[in-house]
């Protein structure tokens, strides 16, 4: 199991060197898009590879907080935070996903075009926020280990003590 999250950790390490070389070109395009007005390169770095920067460096922070030591988490809370984290990651995947698409194919209405990048825009920062605290909460429930059986031994313990 060691070698399995060795080697995770590795992937997401190459990941976020791959996002921060992409990342690097950020600029040339924020000046394209002053001369030309044209939104379609640089939609990419806003809604999919800052967060995706940002995610990952919150996960390998949460190894790197980890490195030495250990969390158990409860099986509910980890599913629980889990299932927190893919909801959250999905409805902005879906959101960006619905912007991108009314970018390039002008699909959507436009009020709801316009919603829809309002929210995205609007919530910027916090979002990456958002996502520094996902990584780091999806590194805890991966790293942790908890058995049910070793809470029943100690509370067995706990209770012939008394």
């Amino acid at each position: 199991m060691n070698k399995m999250k060795r080697r995770g950790d590795y992937t997401c390490i190459c990941i976020f060197m791959i996002i921060l070389l992409i990342l690097s070109g950020f600029e040339r395009v924020r000046e394209e898009v002053g001369i030309t007005f044209s939104y379609k390169k640089i939609i990419f770095y806003y809604y999919f590879f800052f967060p995706a920067a940002y995610l990952t460096g919150g996960y390998l922070l949460g190894r790197l907080l980890l490195w030495r030591g250990r969390i158990k988490l409860h099986t509910v809370v980890k599913k629980t935070a889990m299932l927190l984290v893919v909801l959250v990651m999905a409805v902005h995947m879906v959101l960006s996903a619905f912007s991108v698409i009314d970018v390039f194919w002008g699909l959507l209405p436009s009020s709801a075009a316009t919603e829809i990048a309002n929210c995205l825009i609007l919530t910027y920062k916090d979002r990456l926020l958002v996502f520094s605290v996902l990584g780091l909460v999806s590194a805890f429930c991966i790293s942790s280990s908890f058995r049910e059986d070793t809470l029943k031994t100690n509370f067995l313990e706990m209770e012939g003590s008394i």
